[in-house]
Formats: structure tokens, sequence, C-alpha cells
């Protein structure tokens, strides 16, 4: 049986677990093992652990594949993402005495408010040239100066020449398949190989005003354009993303590639995995991460002794989680409501810090990255609510899956990938619009919210009926697809 071949590279050396990608790479992987197809993995050296990790926190049996170290040299590259730290001295204000610490705190607020003053001035009075001036700022963190972003580009180019090298004496992988299209500088070496790509979205440039064309993100959109251009063969995971984004931006007539639209596969809890819910009580603070540490510890409180509202995702601009704070800073400030917001992911990007941070919510709002599968669905399980605000998505919202099969009601933004991850199977409009909620407007998702967390069980008890209607498409069925088209291009 031929192996599926899948290269594991980016030009990140860890990325989270809870990305997407790698997200759907294990769901792949966990349903070519369950088909026995023979799954084999190349990485380097330097994306090894994370790889390992990523396999590991998303319940895949390392032992069941097989993975191949081709380039064990580490090869330096700098990290070309905004840092998340804390703020500077945080350390030092600890050791200070509490009014001390205070005095000092109150202080980086004050600043913090002015430089959001800022802001709204240069947007109101200079709106022509606001951008240019604010993302200054972004461009200083996300690479200290141009030559630092072109070092580490010739380093990853060299390790990608490198890679291919290696790739390329294996004559037995003649296809190879890749998690995303970011890879083109690797591809370009591989013309001996048939390359099959998965194009998701393309949010960079849906949303020019949420993603600064920075050098980094210039970068991958050339990458994205190469690779799209020399594949032959390219994955989607929805309709809307093909027609209203492949098709439409990019010219691919010449080369022709193959395209197949694979939709995510619905998650189901296993009856005999790891997965299962089986914890009690997990310690809270051994997951969450204090991002405010300059506000004080975390509050010593342990699961169950609180209700919450949960956002699995990864923070990032489109993926709109400033709505969903402050729909819960109305429900808490003005409603009174006993209720607070957790996130997954590493931590909040630089704009909900602040707004987190000014308006004192490092209590009600907390971030746990890195979560073992096992505590993961708990978390879901014990949840009020799990909501899913994004402005776009590439394919179904695998929340609602997560949410529902974990007992959990979901509710879900109002975007067309949900409109199709329904309709696709059948389930008419009437039957699900009162899930959705117009991601613009945060007063009206306040509403929904208040309006469900009193009518939980009901809510719960109707989408159990439609989960059970469309859950049969799992990830053996959506692996056996990517199989199937794995071996026609």
């Amino acid at each position: 049986m031929t192996p599926f071949s899948i290269v594991f590279t980016s030009r990140v050396t860890r990325p989270q677990t809870s990305e997407g990608f790698s997200v759907l790479m294990s769901d792949l992987i966990n349903g070519l093992i369950n088909l026995n197809i023979p799954v084999q993995i190349f990485t380097t050296g330097r994306h090894y652990d994370g790889l390992i990790n990523i396999l590991q926190k998303n319940n895949v049996d390392v032992d069941k594949i097989k993975i191949l170290s081709l380039l064990p040299d580490f090869i330096n590259i700098p990290q070309l993402v905004p840092s998340k730290k804390a703020p500077r001295f945080q350390h030092l204000r600890q050791r200070l005495p509490k009014p001390l610490n205070l005095a000092v705190s109150s202080f980086y607020w004050l600043l913090n408010e002015a430089y959001i003053k800022f802001k709204r001035y240069i947007i109101h009075h200079f709106p022509d040239s606001a951008h240019k001036i604010l993302t200054i700022k972004g461009n200083l963190i996300l690479c200290k100066s141009l030559s630092e972003f072109e070092k580490s580009e010739q380093n990853y180019q060299e390790e990608c020449q490198k890679l291919a090298e290696q790739l390329l004496l294996n004559k037995e992988a003649d296809r190879l398949f890749f998690i995303n299209a970011f890879e083109s500088d690797l591809i370009a070496n591989l013309k001996e190989k048939k390359i099959i790509i998965t194009f998701p979205d393309l949010v960079v440039s849906l949303f020019p005003s949420l993603y600064p064309l920075t050098p980094f993100n210039k970068a991958l959109n050339e990458c994205i354009t190469k690779s799209i251009q020399i594949s032959q063969g390219i994955v989607c995971y929805s309709e809307f993303v093909r027609d209203s984004q492949l098709m439409k931006l990019f010219s691919i007539q010449n080369t022709k590639p193959k395209i197949a639209v694979i939709p995510s596969g619905f998650y189901t809890v296993p009856n005999d995995s790891k997965a299962v819910v089986t914890l009690q009580k997990p310690d809270f603070n051994q997951y969450v991460k204090n991002y405010f540490p300059e506000l004080g510890p975390l509050p010593k409180i342990q699961f169950g002794e609180f209700h919450y509202i949960l956002y699995p995702t990864v923070d990032r601009p489109h993926k709109n989680t400033r709505i969903l704070i402050l729909a819960i800073q109305e429900l808490i400030r003005k409603r009174y409501l006993q209720i607070k917001l957790l996130l997954t992911g590493d931590g909040p990007i630089q704009a909900n810090a602040e707004f987190i941070r000014a308006h004192k919510l490092h209590y009600d709002i907390f971030y746990l990255p890195e979560l073992p599968l096992d505590v993961f669905n708990h978390l879901i399980n014990q949840a009020s609510l799990v909501i899913h605000p994004s402005l776009a998505e590439g394919g179904d919202i695998f929340n609602f899956s997560r949410a529902v099969s974990n007992n959990c009601p979901a509710l879900l933004s109002d975007i067309t990938v949900a409109h199709e991850m329904f309709e696709r199977h059948g389930i008419p409009y009437n039957q699900y619009k009162d899930w959705l909620f117009d991601p613009f407007n945060w007063e009206n998702l306040a509403d929904l919210i208040e309006k469900n967390l009193a009518q939980r069980e009901a809510l719960l008890t109707v989408q159990k009926k439609i989960f059970n209607k469309i859950s049969g498409y799992d990830f053996i069925n959506m692996a056996k697809k990517y199989y199937e088209f794995y071996c026609s291009v």
C-alpha cells in the first residue's frame, strides 16, 4: 500500500499545538491510522521536538507512524512573530513592596491609556496615514531590521534546499503532502515529486487592515502564490474558499492542478480513547498562564468553582476575540453575571492584551495554552457555552462538533462556511439559524449569550439531534478522501 508521505516544516520552529494546521494534520493522521494506511512524516531536527509535541497533545500514537528527521543539524532561524512577552521589569516589580508595586502598575496603566488615546487621535485626524504610522511599531517588533529578516530568509532557504536534496534521495516517496501552502521555497526544489498542498484560506489578503503588509506577511503571500502555481494537487476545506478565493484570486489556468474540496471531519469522542473525559477537577492554575504578571498573581481557584464560556482558538486578528471580550465585559460589569471567559492558544494578541489590561479584566479572562487533549475535552464538557466569533474560516467550524460531542452547546459566527457546514448534510437554515450571530455586533452577542445561558440544556438537546445527523462524516471518512485524492494526483 502506498504510504501517505507528509512534509512537516515551517519558518517557525515550534508551531502551536492548537494551530489549525496542527489539529488538521493530527486528525488526518488518526484517520489514516484507523484505515491501516502507512504514514511517514519527513521533517528536520529543528522541527522534530515541536512535531512530537503537536502529535502527542492531539492524541496521535507516534509509535504507529514513521517520523524521519532528514536534517539533524539545527539551523538558527530567528523567531519572526510579534513578541507576547510581558512588559519589561516585571520580575523587578514583583520584588517591590506592595504599595510601590501598585504605584508602578498604575503608572504603566496610564502610559497604556495614553498610547490607546494616541492611536485613536491618529486614526481620527490622519486617516490616510494612520495605517503607516501605527504599523511602524508592529514592524519593529516583528523583525528588528530588514537585514535581520533577510538573513532569516536566507537561512530558511538554505534549510529548504538541503531538505529538498534529502527528499529527492528517497525514490519511494514519489508524492509529498504539505499541510499548508507556505513552503514554496522547498516545493520549488522538488520538481521530480508530485506535490499536494492544502489551501485553507487567505485571511492576510482578505483583511489587509488586520494584517499589515510586513516583510513576513509579504513573504507568506508570495509563497502561497508560488506554491499554488507549481503544485499538482490542491485541497480546499470548503467550496466557498475554492470558488471565492482560490479560483478568483489566483491564476491557475495554465498549470491546471487537480483541486479537491475535502471538508474537515466532525469530531466525536471515542469510546475507548484517552480523549474520554475522566478528570473530575483538574488544577486550573496548572494549565492557565499569567500574561499580566504586573497586575498580580493568578487567583487560586479550581475547575468547578466558577462558570465560564470557552473559545478554543489561537488568538489572531480575524479570530475576532475582541467582540467576545466586549460581550463578556458587558455581561460581567453591567448585567452582573458570574461568568468568566477561557481561551486556548498562546496568549492574546497585543491589541487584546492592551484592552484586558486597561479594563482590568485579567481576573475574568484567562488563556490556557498547550492543553492535553483529555483536559481540553474536560474544559469543553464543563463549559456553559462554546462560542466561535471568527470573521472567517477556511472550512467547517470544528468547534461545533468538539463542543456538542462533549455535551456543551455552541454559538457560531454567521459566516458562509457555517452555512455550508450544515447545508452540505441537508440541514435547512431554519434548523440552525438561532445558533448564529452577527460577528460585528457585540451587544447582540451579549444578548444571545445571556439568553442561552438560561436555556443551555434545551439548546444542547436540539444541537445533539442535528449533530447525530451529520457526525457520520468523521476523521476516518475525511482521511479516506485525502488518501484517494493523494493517490490520484
